[in-house]
């Protein structure tokens, strides 16, 4: 039986913002918000050969160097600076920012400082050194700017990893304004600090409730809200019987003496002879890497034991298990049997502290190896190569747990939809893995504190209903489970909303040479997060695997990382231990398995056709691993991102078509080269022009869109840098910092916000070279064309922008112009959609007392939208 409640009815005002900068996190709702004039990239010191010997190196990595200092990031546009992570660099080099072409930094502080979260104005939690982040230091402090930024570190060194994300928007975005350091971000520290509470603040919601009973292969609808225009603000689910572990009790610190040998040791331990599965359990000083020893068992050899990788000098010791079944070589009746250790490879040596025998998942023995008694008692006999104590941090790694919450899924269903658009296990929907279980809270989902009900704060908008359901194979009943449920009512254009998603994915043997996919998503949308959890079987070689994104078509990756853990914001394979914070963290820990989660809050990823993200298993997609993961995401399935035109670079056809021809030198010649990312093997041939002046030409659009410019071109030329017009307006730079010798081809975006495409069909496109002190300064081999529907930044009635007065018209000489929203420019062009550039807006008024006798067309540019309005010149 279930019973439904309705609390609270709803008085509210609009929902969703239209800001952008600082606010990306203050507007928690503002994740359901789709923008199509935003590219999200990235800068790492991936290898730029696509595999792992140069990852981290100072060879290649950076983009260049600026008064002595190594370049991480050289950007040029309007953008923000959505997250910094670095790790292995001396904190007590300088890093420096530099805004807006200034040579003066605005930041310079020594990398302790700036990461340390307790120098102001980069405070915790949304600074975090290594000790919280597990081996990361991690910023979410963000930096907007107007123009350029550049970020620098002094020094440079091998093993210097770092991941910097941030965003481009439309030149014509004036939200952002170049960071000061006086900016009030008291309420996003308050959000932050108060992760496992509604983001929302005291809102006042409508709710609805339901306790009811799930039977084991049974699916249940929970809940069914219908309203119009609504969205879901809240989500708690509560299941009796549930136990989850104290997350506050993430690492011991141990003291323990030990011995280490290059030969062999020997030694008895007790089982019990009826179990079906006997294991032996080692703890070790995990910061000698890649220790590998032969194991007999009563003289017979049973395989080899490996613990690939190593940890800090803080966090050394690793309690791992042997998981081939010691029973198969065991006598029959025995109820002690002889280990035999002998060291095979290691970075020095083969070293013991502690060993357990576990039968059928209890221990039978334990034996600790320089203690006399216990050496005495178990027959130790070795010749050791080092013995002393050992005093460190252990990360805790309990062992793997029956949770139920893996095999319960969550579906959620938008607008009668017959497939749902969430279907997922309640442990990856939650964050809270199969691993540890803790009661782990970060902003968007985790688990109330000091109880067993779970928490959703996603936003979830639909337009006429939202049905929640709970699928039970689990194999147990489910009885007395508790759903909560709050709704608002949103008056924002839900064209501009996208339906909140999930994709769930399981590959326990994923393809050699091809990443595991995180989301494979089609139509226009944006990525705020992902779960995974992963088995590594003996190793940990699967970290070494690294992000790979790629949006929209694009042959290169937007962003592309350094490795698994350093995605998820940790280092070192995550050695400092499990933690849970408001953006990321690692809530599981056994062996080489990890649970993992990272939310992309206040640097979401924008895609307006496809998105096709993954991640490498291990160094070069060579290592097999269990994975799986849950991505969240909003998408509006259908797509605007619509291809007009394209210019073929050296096509003789293609460039006279569209009127191309280049002023300065140029060369014409043949690249036989590769992408980066998960295809650099597969070589190809572009024809590719080297322009020392300027190219222009002609492309079809659609009228009064945003238009996206994808280039592909020789990114061995380096620091390639052109100023962008249209119809001979400058509207600015397209930057593209570094390169790349070896994989030489590349795809970029670049955006012309709607204003410039008002009344056209046909723009010209001129992008000319900006020196940078080599023979050839800017390199094309392609130039596709798409047109995208732009968003309304506004929640005002369109009757407000049709509303806006031009007067008098017609006009010889000043039109006023009459709004009761705040123009931002005025764009005038012919009939024929040419820009007139020698007209500008100033103060309420327009002058076209220098135009001809005629018809024109105003475009009227407002934060909330553009109107137009056709005037004449008399």
């Amino acid at each position: 039986m279930s019973r439904i409640i309705i609390l609270i009815l709803l008085i509210s005002t609009s929902l969703f913002s239209q800001e952008t900068g600082l606010n990306q996190i203050e507007n928690f709702n503002d994740l359901a918000l789709l923008r199509n004039d935003v590219l999200s990239l990235h800068q790492s010191s991936h290898d730029p050969d696509g595999g792992n010997n140069h990852d981290g190196f100072t060879g290649g990595n950076f983009t260049g160097t600026y008064n002595g200092e190594n370049i991480m990031l050289h950007a040029k546009g309007r953008g923000i600076i959505n997250r910094i992570w670095i790790t292995g660099f001396d904190l007590s080099k300088r890093i420096k920012i530099y805004f807006d072409g200034s040579s003066n930094p605005k930041i310079n502080e020594t990398l302790a400082d700036f990461f340390s979260g307790t120098h102001a104005p980069y405070l915790s939690p949304l600074v975090v050194n290594d000790a919280v982040s597990s081996g990361g230091f991690t910023s979410y402090m963000p930096f907007p700017f107007e123009e350029e930024i550049m970020i620098t570190v002094e020094g440079g060194s091998n093993h210097e990893f770092f991941n910097i994300d941030y965003q481009l928007y439309g030149n014509d975005n004036s939200d952002i304004s170049t960071w000061t350091g006086s900016e009030d971000l008291s309420a996003t520290y308050n959000i932050f600090n108060n992760k496992g509470a509604d983001p929302r603040g005291d809102v006042t919601y409508t709710s609805v409730e339901n306790t009811f009973d799930v039977s084991s292969s049974e699916t249940v609808s929970a809940l069914t809200i219908s309203e119009s225009n609504s969205s879901v603000a809240s989500l708690l689910v509560t299941i009796p019987g549930i136990e989850f572990n104290d997350e506050s009790d993430i690492s011991d610190f141990l003291t323990d003496h030990g011995k280490a040998h290059k030969t062999t040791s020997e030694f008895t331990m007790d089982i019990n002879p009826n179990a079906s599965v006997i294991k032996l359990k080692r703890r070790l000083d995990y910061a000698i890497a890649d220790q590998e020893a032969k194991i007999y068992v009563d003289n017979n050899v049973v395989g080899n034991w490996k613990t690939a990788g190593r940890s800090s000098n803080s966090y050394r010791w690793r309690e791992v298990e042997f998981d081939i079944n010691l029973k198969d070589f065991i006598t029959p009746g025995n109820t002690t049997i002889t280990i035999k250790t002998e060291f095979v490879a290691s970075q020095i040596d083969w070293n013991e502290f502690y060993y357990w025998t576990i039968c059928d998942g209890v221990v039978t023995d334990e034996f600790d190896v320089g203690d006399v008694a216990s050496e005495s008692s178990h027959n130790y006999n070795s010749i050791s190569a080092w013995q002393g104590y050992l005093s460190a941090i252990l990360p805790k790694g309990g062992t793997p747990a029956n949770s139920i919450l893996d095999d319960v899924s969550l579906q959620v269903f938008f607008d009668g939809e017959s497939s749902p658009s969430v279907d997922a296990p309640l442990a990856y929907f939650f964050a809270v893995g199969s691993i540890e279980q803790l009661r782990i809270q970060s902003l968007p989902v985790g688990v109330k504190p000091g109880t067993n009900t779970l928490y959703s704060y996603f936003p979830m908008p639909f337009s006429n209903n939202c049905e929640f359901k709970l699928v039970n194979n689990s194999g147990v009943n489910l009885p007395g489970i508790h759903i909560e449920v709050d709704y608002q009512s949103i008056e924002s254009d839900f064209s501009d909303l996208g339906y909140f998603k999930t994709q769930y994915n399981h590959d326990s043997n994923p393809e050699m040479g091809k990443d595991y996919k995180l989301l494979d998503a089609r139509g226009r949308g944006k990525y705020v997060g992902v779960v995974m959890e992963v088995s590594g079987g003996e190793n940990d070689l699967w970290l070494e695997g690294d992000e790979r994104f790629y949006i929209d078509g694009s042959n290169t990756p937007a962003i592309y990382g350094t490795g698994t853990e350093d995605y998820f914001n940790g280092a070192w394979y995550f050695n400092r231990g499990l933690f849970d914070l408001s953006t990321h963290g690692m809530t599981g820990m056994y062996n080489s398995d990890r649970s993992v989660y990272r939310f992309h809050l206040s640097d979401p990823v924008y895609f307006n056709s496809k998105a096709d993200f993954g991640i490498e298993h291990g160094p070069v997609n060579d290592f097999t691993a269990d994975y799986k993961s849950l991505a969240f995401y909003y998408l509006k399935p259908e797509t605007s991102f619509t291809k007009t035109d394209e210019v073929i670079i050296g096509d003789n056809t293609s460039e006279s078509n569209h009127n191309y021809k280049t002023t300065g030198s140029d060369y014409r010649g043949t690249a036989v080269s590769y992408y980066e990312g998960d295809n650099d093997e597969i070589a190809l041939t572009k024809t590719v022009r080297y322009i020392n002046g300027s190219s222009e030409f002609n492309v079809n659009i659609t009228s009064g869109k945003i238009v996206w410019i994808k280039r592909t071109f020789d990114y061995s030329l380096e620091n390639q840098d052109a100023k962008v017009y249209v119809d001979g307006q400058l509207i600015g730079n397209w930057f593209s910092a570094g390169r790349n010798a070896n994989k030489r081809f590349r795809d970029e975006y670049f955006s012309i916000p709607a204003a410039y495409t008002k009344s056209k069909t046909q723009i010209t496109l001129k992008f000319e070279a900006i020196d940078n002190s080599v023979d050839y300064k800017w390199s094309e081999s392609k130039y596709e064309i798409y047109s995208v529907d732009g968003y309304n930044l506004s929640n005002e009635d369109p009757q407000i922008l049709n509303a806006i007065k031009v007067y008098p018209n017609p006009s010889s000489g000043i039109i006023n112009i009459d709004s009761s929203v705040q123009v931002e420019d005025v764009i005038i062009s012919d009939v024929n959609g040419r820009v007139i550039n020698n007209i500008t807006f100033t103060g309420g008024s327009i002058d076209i007392s220098t135009l001809n006798k005629g018809v024109y067309f105003m475009s009227i540019i407002t934060r909330n939208g553009n109107s137009i309005k056709t005037i004449i010149k008399k």
